[in-house]
């Protein structure tokens, strides 16, 4: 009996699949050497639309401040990648949680765990209600010489499942193919 590819994919084994059909050295090289920030999104947010097929997508560029106190401040400015709206200037606390959390974990966070996990309860609201905002699903890290540079927002995927361990790493990956990009 022959088999679909279709029928072969399921949502635990979709990254998996994907990632071996790109070819993730051309992938390195043709995003790294992108010096436009604006095409460097669509790059990105193109690539991981055909994948998994997501609904919307947003780049951050972090910069982080220090203030005479000694005290680090996160500004995240976006460029929209996917979707329609406006993509709001966002300024994280070293302190909020989540900052912590994707500063020291580097890995993805979603907003369900945003929304419901103890360990960020503790959130501001105005934290909580930017994050809201932007009505995205996941959030994946980016980071260059050991300091964070950019984040990948990625909203909701079109099949409406939730974005499976297997695809978090797979974007992992592409975040640090990113960051090549961004330092340049």
């Amino acid at each position: 009996r022959r088999r679909t590819i279709s029928a072969m994919v399921t949502p635990s084994n979709t990254a998996l699949i994907l990632g071996s059909l790109f070819c993730w050295n051309c992938l390195s090289a043709s995003v790294s050497n992108i010096l436009d920030l604006e095409r460097l999104t669509t790059v990105i947010f193109g690539l991981i639309h055909e994948a998994l097929e997501i609904q919307s997508g947003i780049l951050f560029v972090v910069h982080k401040e220090t203030d005479e106190n000694g005290a680090a401040q996160f500004h995240l400015r976006g460029i929209r990648g996917m979707g329609e709206g406006e993509v709001s200037f966002g300024s994280l606390s070293a302190k909020n949680p989540v900052t912590a959390y994707l500063y020291r974990q580097r890995r993805p966070l979603t907003q369900y765990d945003i929304d419901l996990h103890p360990r960020f309860q503790n959130i501001t609201l105005s934290a909580r209600d930017w994050f809201s905002d932007l009505n995205m699903d996941v959030y994946v890290p980016i980071y260059a010489k050991g300091e964070w540079i950019g984040l990948l927002a990625l909203g909701p995927k079109r099949s409406g499942d939730r974005y499976f361990d297997d695809e978090l790493t797979l974007l992992s990956t592409l975040a640090d193919q990113t960051a090549v990009a961004l330092e340049n």
